[in-house]
């Protein structure tokens, strides 16, 4: 029914609504006109099926002229399967999906979108990696228009072709020789379904070598990648060491309060620098380059080079929806040229093109909730939820975003459901003191305090949860054990994270409350 009503609606203001209060306004004056024979009663009629249908024209004008473009054909291709239907995470088998990925970059017709393989990565859990039923579920739960399976039949491939186009579903068999001759299966595709722009001018960077180190990459084995090309100096390798060097670079942890007085270089960002100002001289995929730096750039709260960089991505690869993603951390004012408003349309933008991408899922709930109520109807609530819940149709045991979905059931005071995801959660992550403590929240916000107080002490001695310590003293102040109370909130204290740590500087104003309600009971 929703689906009816947006298409009725087009990209008008009000939508479907908007007509049929035009035409109620319309025919209610008519009719008082009527009653009040102000207008001739015979007229009535012809007036209102005149005056209703111009309405009705003129909003299928502004229909057609408002309308948003018709949402892109979603193209994926898996990786390939083994004639015992087990996937090795080789370079053999992800061959097909590179090369199409490369022949498809900025030269799909605007009808398709790819969807790359190294998405489809991240959105897979790490345990089901070598399960080609997960990664041909996953794929179809994004509701990809074209589908491609490919599976090895002696010493070739056949690719299996599903496609649902215009509601029209088929499925066709292409067969490949071996060594992937890109012009046989892509040809007969493009003959098909009119995929490409340009087939025959392009040149394919294909390495087994430098795709075996991408999967790698995305494994986040970082040291085999670099291990398996440290002696390739080709651009390609070096763009992959490049990669490499800028994830272990983002696991550098900074010492906020350390770099305000000494300059601390990460030497992980320096070499890769070096190799992508390299690569940049040469222009040699500009777009991977400029991604790269920008993410070092932003890490680096050097914000200018950060918007230079990423806006330089955004313009050679406008549908990476990790480009959207990592501007939305920007200023506002810095994206708004680019047509988005707000941090939310980026993030919208950033979720459209890979519904998968879970770090963009997180923070777009995320922003949606906080822009909202905070009412269990409201609709930043509403938003919320909603695309949770269409994420954890595509990647259902996701613990980063039913997290979150226990965080806001919290916050709307769904205790009851909050309890059961995160034990749930405890569960799969038995070790992980974070869902001990949210256990702990849940019960301390139901009241029960015995229960919360377990589960942060528990916390604490697993692994010393910081902010299990805020939340003990909390719960000692509340039952009057000032002793305890004032134990904890020092601890937090003295293991706050930064001058910015909420939490510690909650702990400094439960000291202050606990020695005046000691002062004035010992007063009395």
């Amino acid at each position: 029914m929703s689906d009816l009503y947006n298409f009725i609606s087009g990209g008008i203001p009000g939508g479907f609504f908007i007509l049929i209060i035009a035409l109620l306004i319309v025919n209610l004056t008519l009719l008082f006109f009527k009653s009040s024979k102000l207008l001739d009663p015979d007229k009535v009629l012809k007036k209102a099926i005149r005056f209703s249908i111009l309405i009705v024209v003129i909003y299928i004008g502004f229909w057609f002229f408002l309308r948003p473009p018709l949402p892109q054909i979603r193209i994926i291709v898996l990786p390939g399967i083994g004639e015992n239907k087990n996937m090795s995470l080789s370079a053999d088998n992800f061959e097909l999906p590179e090369k199409f990925q490369q022949i498809a970059f900025d030269n799909l017709t605007r009808r398709f979108i790819f969807h790359r393989w190294e998405w489809l990565f991240e959105t897979i859990d790490d345990d089901s990696l070598q399960s080609p039923g997960i990664w041909k579920k996953t794929a179809l739960s994004l509701k990809p228009g074209i589908l491609i399976e490919p599976v090895k039949e002696g010493n070739q491939w056949k690719c299996l072709v599903h496609s649902r186009i215009e509601n029209e579903e088929e499925t066709q068999m292409f067969y490949v020789p071996a060594g992937f001759s890109e012009a046989s299966v892509l040809n007969e595709l493009n003959d098909e379904y009119d995929l490409f722009n340009d087939l025959y001018k392009l040149s394919l960077n294909f390495y087994t070598e430098v795709l075996q180190a991408k999967i790698e990459i995305n494994r986040k084995r970082i040291d085999n990648a670099l291990k398996i090309i440290e002696k390739d100096t080709s651009l390609a390798a070096n763009l992959i060491k490049a990669e490499a060097l800028v994830k272990k670079g983002l696991k550098v942890v900074i010492d906020r309060e350390k770099a305000k007085y000494i300059e601390e270089k990460n030497e992980y960002f320096e070499k890769a620098k070096s190799l992508l100002h390299n690569l940049r001289r040469k222009r040699f995929e500009q777009y991977k380059v400029a991604y790269l730096l920008g993410r070092i750039a932003w890490r680096e709260e050097d914000y200018n080079n950060a918007d230079l960089y990423l806006k330089t991505a955004l313009s050679f690869d406008p549908t990476n929806p990790r480009i959207h993603y990592g501007l939305s951390f920007l200023h506002y004012t810095r994206f708004q040229e680019l047509g988005y408003k707000n941090r939310i349309e980026l993030l919208e933008k950033a979720v459209y093109l890979d519904p998968g991408f879970r770090n963009a899922v997180y923070e777009l709930a995320n922003d949606y909730y906080r822009s909202g109520t905070g009412t269990q109807i409201g609709m930043g609530t509403n938003l919320a939820m909603k695309t949770i819940e269409d994420y954890l149709k595509i990647s259902g045991g996701d613990g980063q975003i039913l997290s979150l979905l226990g965080s806001i059931y919290i916050k709307i005071q769904k205790f009851d459901e909050a309890l059961e995801v995160f034990t749930g959660l405890k569960e799969r992550y038995p070790q992980d003191s974070n869902m001990v403590y949210n256990i702990g929240i849940v019960h301390y916000f139901k009241k029960d305090y015995k229960q919360a107080l377990a589960c942060f002490l528990k916390a604490i001695e697993m692994d010393g949860n910081l902010d299990s310590y805020l939340y003990a003293g909390i719960i000692y102040k509340e039952t009057g054990d000032y002793d305890k109370a004032l134990h904890y909130f020092r601890q937090r204290v003295r293991l706050k994270t930064g001058d910015d740590d909420k939490y510690a500087k909650e702990a400094m104003a439960g000291i202050r409350k606990v020695r005046e309600l000691k002062n004035a009971g010992n007063s009395e």
